[in-house]
């Protein structure tokens, strides 16, 4: 069945473009006539009940997806009628269309309304019947993604050249809002106040942390003191970052970067003296902020025996701080400071060359995965060997020569090749999945002639079969806290596991790696994939697309 106004929708879309990671519906979107744009919203959801084949479904769905994310005036009219479609929003497009618009609008009536979409229940499916605990659970977990990644675009354009509008009296309602009983609406408040960076309400973000129990809330009410007051509330940040518990730790270290003091230098200076790699990691990041002399030295005292993962996060901040005039070789960093130390002033913060992804300059020969560089010696494989991997081929370059075959194939002999040149007492893990999870070991193992052998054995009885489940895969890798690097490839869109949606597998991911860090680099094979390049934005990583041969 064919709507009679898709020709007009399909117009209408073309005007407006998907969101980017950090985009969203913009003021000068075109804007059309509300009665239009309101008939065609009524008719697709009318048609909904009634239209039972899964692909037309998926059809009416991203139709109304693309009308909701443009431009429609009068706005408190408008913003009444996407409330009514969220009730009735089941499927990520359409439930991640109303999110991105009601964030993007600089309206507070917009953001009242998110923040009451967060622990609302009366969401409903195709057929108008509610949703079960679950259904609901997995909707407020989607819109509390979206409020992550505009709070955090926020955050960035702050920093940058083009500061965002904050919507009027937005600071009166997030206060109310961060005296919620709801952890969902606290957290996402503690986003936005912090996002916007509004020091007025740094008091009430310490009295939320006060109450607050779950590990999850208190880290981001941190993180929200750093971005608002980390001076005014410096006693609070020191205290966070001296917990024994772990999430708050990693949260308040980075933060230590704002402050001055001996008890601040040693804080620092034990947690790069730690066993575990992301207190280490933490700590680096403290001395990336601090940009002083005392900061560089205590990183440079680090260096000789740091990882490999600690030792590429040391070379970005060196590279950072030095405004790129490093040497080569990493072997000459020592006579480089020691020439440089006397008089030295750091570069101003280079924010571009910050974002995940980029690209560090100073000379290293690593090891690859499908032409990903790997600054790791505890890295987890995962890897999609799902019925598909079987089905078409693919090309790479490697060393001056192509290699091809069936996904499978080609992924395989990566594998392989990358075991065999990681570093002397390198670990390494293999997690393969389709339906199922099937891990290797229980966890990392050393490389040795053994452990290959016995990886070998390992991928000898794998064959492709089944649908994908991304989600419990990647957290199979990020249970394990040794961990400092995945590899995640996939040739397909998640089907199965705990999370199916894309923002809620990356709701998931979000609460057990934002402070933590591994970093996620990921493969796709066949159709690019939003999801896998938003996994590695969002975890500091690379994304690799791999289109099937024609």
């Amino acid at each position: 069945m064919r709507l009679a106004i898709l020709p007009l929708i399909v117009v209408l879309a073309s005007a407006s473009p998907p969101t980017s990671i950090d985009a969203a519906p913009r003021p000068d979107d075109p804007a059309i006539d509300i009665e239009t744009w309101e008939q065609s919203l009524d008719t697709l959801l009318s048609t909904l009940p009634h239209t039972s084949r899964l692909a037309d479904r998926l059809a009416i769905l991203e139709e109304m997806a693309s009308l909701v994310r443009i431009r429609v005036t009068p706005r408190g009219h408008c913003l009444t009628k996407l409330d009514e479609i969220l009730r009735v929003a089941p499927e990520g497009s359409l439930l991640d269309a109303v999110a991105e618009t009601l964030l993007a609008d600089p309206m507070l009536d917009a953001y009242t309304r998110f923040f009451a979409a967060l622990d609302r229940s009366d969401y409903a499916d195709l057929k108008g019947r509610q949703l079960g605990d679950t259904g609901i659970e997995t909707r407020q977990r989607i819109l509390e993604q979206h409020g992550m990644i505009a709070a955090d675009a926020a955050h960035r354009a702050r920093l940058g050249d083009h500061p965002p509008t904050i919507p009027g009296d937005l600071s009166a309602a997030l206060e109310a809002e961060l005296g919620r009983e709801s952890p969902r609406r606290v957290r996402a408040a503690a986003l936005f106040a912090g996002g916007w960076g509004i020091a007025s309400l740094a008091p009430k973000l310490v009295e939320a942390l006060e109450k607050a129990e779950d590990p999850w809330t208190r880290s981001l009410l941190i993180e929200a003191l750093g971005r608002t007051d980390p001076t005014g509330k410096s006693e609070k940040i020191i205290e966070s970052a001296e917990s024994k518990t772990i999430a708050e730790k990693l949260a308040a270290l980075p933060l230590l970067g704002h402050l001055e003091g001996e008890r601040v230098d040693g804080v620092i200076r034990e947690a790069l003296a730690d066993r575990r790699w992301y207190v280490q990691r933490a700590a680096v990041e403290a001395c990336l902020i601090r940009r002083d002399v005392a900061a560089i030295d205590l990183i440079m005292a680090k260096l000789p025996d740091a990882s490999p993962r600690i030792r590429r996060s040391i070379y970005d901040v060196l590279f950072d701080v030095s405004g790129g005039t490093l040497p080569p070789d990493p072997r000459d960093l020592e006579k480089w400071w020691k020439a440089a130390r006397e008089g030295f002033e750091a570069a101003p913060p280079d924010r571009k060359e910050r974002d995940p992804g980029r690209k560090t300059r100073v000379f290293t020969d690593p090891s690859n995965y499908f032409g990903v560089e790997l600054w790791s010696d505890q890295v987890a494989i995962v890897f999609d060997v799902s019925g598909s991997m079987e089905h078409g081929a693919i090309a790479i370059e490697r060393e001056g020569k192509t290699e091809s075959g069936t996904p499978f194939e080609v992924m395989r002999k990566e594998i392989e090749q990358l075991l065999a040149s990681l570093p002397r007492k390198a670990k390494f893990h293999l997690i393969s999945y389709n339906d199922q999870v099937t891990p290797f070991q229980k966890g990392l193992v050393v490389q040795s002639p053994t452990s290959l052998r016995s990886a070998g054995k390992f991928l000898d009885k794998l064959s492709p079969s089944g649908e994908t489940n991304i989600y419990d895969a990647v957290q199979t890798a990020l249970t394990d806290p040794e961990v400092d690097t995945i590899f995640l490839l996939s040739d397909g869109e998640p089907t199965q596991g705990a999370r199916v949606e894309s923002y809620d597998i990356l709701e998931g991911v979000a609460a057990q790696n934002r402070f933590r860090r591994a970093v996620i680099h990921t493969i796709q094979i066949g159709r690019d994939q939003d999801l896998m390049r938003r996994l590695a934005i969002a975890n500091g990583g690379d994304y690799r697309w791999i289109p099937l041969m024609r």
